[in-house]
């Protein structure tokens, strides 16, 4: 590996560099891990198949815990989410060059843990390229995979280097793209700013506005629909934001308020979380929102806008498949261990029965559990799949 790695033991199995802090931080600028397949990324990932004569391509992006595909796949027992330490490409997202495993059982021992998830889902071959971003922070990968055992050339590995520049270039015009849609926001924005004096047509637009004012966030305005968000009735308006939503004290939001005000700066929340007294009850609400600062004719700032988009369905269903990944892949190495346990029973059985005879009648009772041990475990492996 040519990045400097974490020398604690408990990375032993499943190394991060020490800047990992940073390399996150550098993926979370692309927001696009834990986001649906894209047609262009797809694309990519046909052609690495085809120019590899292989029948898996992927593209992933490692954060701190779990590991993406941001690509379609047609893989059984495949999630789009995965723990980290149960990746290929979270270890090959480690090395500049590409990192290749022509035969996966028999990988380092380091990898063990890897390579044996992989073997157990039918690869026998991996190959994976770093998506490495223009400061230098490695992101993820883009591999292909085979489930047969084959060699992987200088050259070939010189065009999968090619192909995650490809994918970088894919990713830097995506967040260009983020960027002109918070730019369409900001607008937006303004807009509602100026238009401030017309109520009926912010209380019946399609999102959720509010304004805050002065150094008590007064709640001046707040439509229809972040009412709705909010849990609220119009009883809030002209009450301090800490009194009109006293459930926001101790969450950090008045606090980014308050920074947005001295600065007069925007902010910009995505998928934050916020509790919320909603429907007589405490609820996790998820949020994608901005606070634009509004400003007096001399430059100062006088009041916050809000506006914002629930998420709630959306991060919820994200952490369904995290937590069925995690749950899959515990699933499949109990599996593993317990098919071990099965194979050296089975050897002394053998073994016994050889070395005395009178015990064979025992010896068929007991195959026959075995059997019945088998299916259990094909059961179990099947569900692991699912």
């Amino acid at each position: 590996m040519e990045e400097q790695l974490a020398s604690t033991e408990e990375n032993t199995v499943n190394p991060k560099p020490l800047n990992d802090l940073q390399r996150v931080a550098a993926l979370k600028r692309y927001h696009i891990a834990g986001t649906s397949p894209e047609k262009s990324f797809d694309n990519i990932a046909k052609l690495a198949a085809q120019c590899f004569d292989l029948p898996i391509a992927l593209i992933n992006f490692v954060d701190t815990e779990l590991v993406y595909v941001k690509t379609s796949m047609d893989i059984r027992g495949a999630t789009v989410a995965s723990p980290r330490g149960s990746s290929l490409c979270s270890l090959a997202m480690l090395n500049t060059d590409v990192t290749v495993f022509e035969t996966l059982p028999s990988a380092d021992p380091c990898f063990l843990s890897n390579s044996m998830v992989a073997a157990e889902m039918g690869f026998q071959f991996y190959a994976g390229a770093p998506l490495i971003t223009y400061d230098g922070f490695s992101i993820g990968t883009i591999c292909v995979m085979g489930y047969e055992k084959r060699t992987f050339s200088d050259k070939e590995k010189e065009m999968l280097q090619n192909m995650a520049k490809i994918v970088m270039d894919e990713i830097e015009m995506r967040i260009k793209g983020i960027s002109e849609l918070e730019r369409g926001l900001y607008e937006t924005a303004a807009q509602v700013q100026k238009n401030f004096s017309h109520q009926t047509i912010i209380s019946d637009a399609p999102i959720a506005i509010g304004l805050f004012t002065g150094q008590e966030m007064i709640i001046e305005i707040a439509n229809v629909k972040i009412l709705e968000l909010w849990g609220k009735t119009k009883e809030v308006i002209g009450l301090p934001l800490r009194q009109g939503l006293p459930e926001l004290e101790g969450q950090g939001f008045l606090e980014i308020l308050d920074n947005v005000l001295s600065s007069g700066n925007p902010f910009y929340g995505t998928e934050l979380h916020v509790m919320l007294q909603r429907h007589n009850k405490t609820e996790e609400v998820s949020f994608n929102f901005v606070y634009q600062p509004v400003k007096n004719p001399e430059g100062q700032t006088t009041g916050i806008m809000v506006v914002a988009t629930e998420v709630t369905d959306h991060v919820n269903t994200k952490k369904r498949l995290e937590y069925i990944s995690i749950a899959n892949t515990e699933m499949l190495a109990n599996h593993i261990d317990l098919a071990n346990h099965h194979q050296r029973l089975k050897e002394n059985l053998n073994a016994a029965a050889h070395a005395e005879p009178k015990i064979d009648l025992s010896i068929l009772a007991i195959e026959e559990s075995l059997k019945k041990i088998e299916e259990a475990l094909r059961l179990v492996q099947a569900t692991a799949k699912t």
